[in-house]
């Protein structure tokens, strides 16, 4: 084990590996209190990874069965997204706990999300987006001690184009900085 993910999990921080950026990751309130443009950017990443880990059906034990709800195919969803308990402490890993609800709420009157005898289920297809979040670069336009608001420069692929994205995040109490969006903003 690492000795600054021993002292950091020993200090009650949650503590995970980065790939795209090999760097570790340290979360707690005590370390979440700092926000700038590098710290947003990894906090985007994140959203981009649990967005994708979702639309993927999560993962976990056991093979992919597929069942029919009103003439639609589903999928089960992993078991460390089972639940509506396990989702939705998912989207509060990277998003505000309201925006985390709205995001629910908004998977479900979709259709994007079935909760099935306490168990969920998604639509068995998977999309894609070129958007690079990645790679995104941040700039601050709007400073606050507990709100802060950032416009990101999202590469498109390979083709040298980009997209221009607004982002608030908001630091939580007890939890730190998350993103003041829905999740789907990372495909929208």
């Amino acid at each position: 084990m690492n000795p600054a993910r021993a002292l950091a999990e020993a200090l009650g921080a949650k503590v995970t590996w980065d790939q795209a950026t090999n760097t570790v990751m340290i979360e707690s309130e005590l370390y979440n209190q700092f926000m700038n443009e590098k710290v947003v950017v990894q906090l985007i990443r994140a959203a981009n990874n649990h967005y994708w880990h979702i639309a993927n059906g999560g993962s976990g034990v056991g093979r992919v069965e597929n069942v029919n709800v009103e003439g639609q195919r589903y999928r089960w969803m992993g078991s460390d997204l089972e639940t509506k308990e396990k989702y939705t402490a998912y989207l509060k890993e990277v998003t505000t706990p309201e925006q985390s609800a709205a995001y629910w709420q908004k998977e479900v009157a979709n259709g994007s999300i079935r909760e099935i005898n306490g168990k969920l289920a998604q639509p068995d297809a998977d999309g894609g987006s070129l958007r690079d979040w990645n790679a995104s670069k941040a700039t601050l336009i709007k400073d606050g001690t507990t709100q802060k608001t950032y416009t990101l420069i999202v590469p498109l692929g390979d083709s040298g184009d980009h997209e221009v994205h607004e982002v608030t995040v908001k630091l939580v109490d007890g939890t730190g900085w998350r993103i003041d969006e829905t999740l789907d903003f990372i495909k929208s």
